[in-house]
């Protein structure tokens, strides 16, 4: 649960300040694809 805040306050973060190139698909699933790939990544 505590791992879900995280993301979702990383994600409004990163629109806030600058979307991330995923930014394309985040409508498709409400912006759990961004978040996803994010975390991937790191």
């Amino acid at each position: 649960m505590i791992a879900i805040v995280i993301c979702k306050c990383w994600l409004f973060m990163a629109m806030a300040s600058a979307p991330p190139p995923e930014a394309s698909f985040n409508s498709a699933d409400g912006g759990w694809s961004a978040v996803l790939v994010a975390g991937a990544m790191r």
